[in-house]
């Protein structure tokens, strides 16, 4: 068994926000943070599965993007052990409707990564309590990565604010020999509190059978009526209905549901933002990517915020008399959740002697820099998925300040 070696201090150290009481959806930072917060209304606990005398509690600290949003994990009596009683980073797996999901791992128990299903609560007298739980653990099944785990609200609402409970699913390559599909489903349904294991069976298109054996998967998203979508960014997205008994990964042509993304490209005279988009499922057939909105560093220019532009006056084009973002470099672009062409970004200075970052929102449709908010990027070398798009927060009562 590897030896867990200490963290680095920038995680043990949130950053000060300006919270908002209870957004309608935030940037999520995928990695957590390992601090206590007092006086949270966000705050959840439950017994971990390391021997279910461990007390773990989960709050949030919430923003407005493009602030950052971010987890703190506590384990309580284990201060003092080594990082505070972790082997890893804490991580926010995936997150839909009012659940999140989260990968914790301990230093009490060797190197399993442990799964926790987090609910936002209400908030207020009448309101149920934020809630927290640990997903059993089964060696016959082994640690699920996060990058082939996902959740699924089955809200009776239609919103996933928890009424029907949720299911947990991963989908797993399967090495073998049999005549099978080279897949193993593993779902946890909160109704049972039990896993169990299926062999999907594969959709008879050729195309589907290419894609499964080429499929490399990066990241797990909820799609809806009952799919997750398994994600390749070079290969496509593998679409499971994980709530029937008998799972069937699909090609996209039984009913519609949408899906986007957005890109950034660079040349020497700048860069432009992209956002795509494609239906899922289409009874016509018309399930291919089309360019949703495009915008040049050029053409975009200062928004309703003059923060910004107080915030980076190194922006300011003296020759051109007007704001010229030619030189801020851009990376990882997220789409946010209200389908209105704003894409968020990490974005740096193109000076290597400037070492602060922000996270921009860019509304490429209509050519604006909406905000600027300062990033914490010390705690990683690689900003590729640094952050989630979350509704959790919108089922909250008014969240009391992160203490």
């Amino acid at each position: 068994m590897a030896t867990a070696s200490p963290m680095p201090p920038a995680f043990f150290s949130p950053p000060t926000l300006r919270e908002a009481p209870h957004p309608d959806w935030v940037l999520m930072d995928k990695w957590g943070y390992i601090a206590k917060r007092e006086n949270n209304t966000t705050t959840a606990r439950c017994l971990s599965s390391v021997g279910g005398d461990v007390v773990g509690e989960v709050s949030f600290c919430l923003a407005n993007p493009p602030a950052i949003s971010y987890m703190c994990v506590h384990l309580l009596g284990l201060v003092e052990h080594m990082n505070s009683g972790f082997r890893s980073i804490p991580v926010v797996v995936a997150a839909a409707g009012a659940f999140v999901l989260l990968q914790l791992s301990f230093l009490r128990d060797g190197e399993r990564l442990h799964h926790f299903v987090y609910e936002a609560g209400g908030g207020g007298p009448a309101g149920k309590p934020p809630s927290l739980r640990s997903l059993p653990w089964d060696p016959t099944r082994g640690d699920l990565f996060a990058c082939e785990i996902g959740i699924l609200p089955l809200g009776s609402d239609g919103g996933g604010g928890g009424d029907g409970g949720f299911v947990v699913a991963a989908l797993v390559p399967y090495i073998s020999s049999q005549d099978r599909p080279p897949l193993d489903l593993h779902v946890f349904s909160s109704t049972t509190g039990a896993w169990r294991t299926v062999v999907p069976r594969l959709d008879p298109s050729p195309s589907c059978e290419e894609n499964v054996y080429s499929h490399f998967n990066s990241k797990v998203i909820a799609i809806g009526g009952g799919f997750l979508g398994w994600v390749d960014m070079w290969h496509g997205i593998l679409l499971c209905n994980v709530v029937l008994d008998i799972a069937d990964p699909v090609s996209p042509s039984d009913s519609e549901s949408d899906s986007d993304t957005a890109y950034a490209d660079y040349d020497y005279d700048g860069w432009r933002a992209t956002t795509w988009k494609r239906t899922l499922f289409s009874l016509d057939g018309g399930d291919q990517w089309s360019n949703d909105c495009t915008a040049d560093s050029d053409d975009i220019l200062e928004g309703d915020d003059p923060t910004c532009f107080r915030l980076l006056p190194e922006l300011w084009d003296v020759e051109a008399a007007r704001v010229s973002l030619k030189n801020l470099y851009n990376q990882a672009p997220v789409l946010g959740m209200h389908d209105d062409g704003v894409v968020y970004m990490i974005s740096e200075l193109d000076d290597p002697d400037d070492e602060k970052t922000w996270v921009a929102a860019f509304d490429v449709r209509n050519k604006r820099l909406k905000a600027l908010a300062p990033f914490a990027s010390k705690r990683t070398s690689s900003y590729e998925g640094y952050c989630i798009p979350c509704s959790f927060s919108m089922y909250f009562g008014r969240c009391g300040p992160c203490r």
